[in-house]
């Protein structure tokens, strides 16, 4: 019996997808262990595997794609071979209905996935979904989306408050020339992430009352309050102390740095920035997370996630 209209014309549509250029969502052999058997493909040539089926007209046999495999699975095109097999394969059947139903990061369908990740906010996700769903995306894909990610810098806003008090011995010593050559060396610490502060302003913050001076949480509790106070960006508060810490994170990506550090303060403004952008603590005094030492790295794991959080509170 011949396969219904509709059904051609889903698999005339599968077909299209995979000449079109989409052809790095594939069938491969982890999916055909499951089956317990291998793809047409790999009988004939154990160097083929199968892409998908389409259906030759009405003769109730399938035409498989298949391609040729490399060591980079660069998937071209022009590797593209045809193989007839008869119609009386169910587990083909079960195939198409796989990447009928499929969806990749982002809920994108088999069609979408490439344009999906081709937008920079989107290239955390992709990666991340690519590394726990390796037997869907190949490595060469992988590959393609961290190179892409770390080509594109991510300019993080940052509005910049230099805390002042009628009392001048209660004020910040700072000065916009200093504040511009701290985030330089911000930046520099921060390339490894390929993410740059983006100074949006740099203000003097008048406080009348001088009480608030000598806590840090009446401090929050009054920036937070202004009209200056922008949720959507970093706000960085210098202060002329903070009773004995170098800088704080706090909730509302707010950031206080004092005058007087026990590291660079530059190295301490780039240890705040990155508890706005999801980092913890750790260990190690080479690292740009240790507590109270002039580490400046971060691995690959947490250059992900805060270019993650990056994309997720700043785009």
């Amino acid at each position: 019996m011949g396969i219904t209209p509709r059904a051609r014309i889903l698999v005339l549509f599968l077909s299209i997808v995979v000449v079109s250029g989409m052809y790095f969502l594939f069938y491969d052999e982890d999916i055909s262990s499951k089956y317990n058997s291998k793809t047409p493909c790999e009988l004939n040539d154990p160097d083929f595997m199968e892409i998908i089926m389409v259906a030759v007209n009405g003769s109730g046999d399938y035409k498989i794609i298949c391609r040729e495999k490399t060591e980079e699975e660069k998937h071209k095109p022009e590797n593209l071979e045809e193989h007839i097999i008869p119609e009386n394969i169910p587990i083909r059947r079960e195939i198409i209905d796989f990447w009928q139903n499929f969806r990749g990061p982002g809920n994108c369908t088999a069609n979408e996935c490439d344009a999906y990740c081709s937008e920079q906010e989107n290239l955390n996700e992709c990666i991340s979904w690519c590394k726990n769903n390796s037997d869907l995306c190949p490595d060469f894909k992988l590959e393609e989306w961290q190179s892409k990610l770390k080509q594109n810098i991510i300019f993080v806003p940052v509005d910049v408050y230099i805390i002042k008090y009628n009392d001048d011995d209660l004020s910040s010593i700072r000065n916009k020339e200093n504040i511009n050559s701290l985030f330089s060396n911000v930046n520099i610490i921060w390339n490894q992430a390929n993410i740059s502060a983006n100074i949006t302003k740099i203000e003097f913050l008048m406080i009348n009352d001088n009480s608030i001076y000598s806590s840090t949480e009446r401090l929050y509790s009054y920036v937070i309050q202004t009209g200056n106070y922008d949720k959507n960006k970093i706000n960085a508060y210098f202060v002329k102390t903070l009773h004995g810490s170098n800088g704080i994170a706090l909730p509302g990506n707010v950031i206080m740095i004092a005058d007087r550090t026990t590291v660079f303060d530059y190295r301490a403004t780039s240890h705040e920035i990155g508890h706005v952008l999801g980092l913890k603590h750790v260990g190690p005094i080479n690292r740009l997370m240790a507590r109270g030492v002039n580490g400046f790295d971060l691995t690959d794991d947490e250059i992900e996630i805060a270019q993650s959080n990056a994309l997720s509170k700043f785009y």
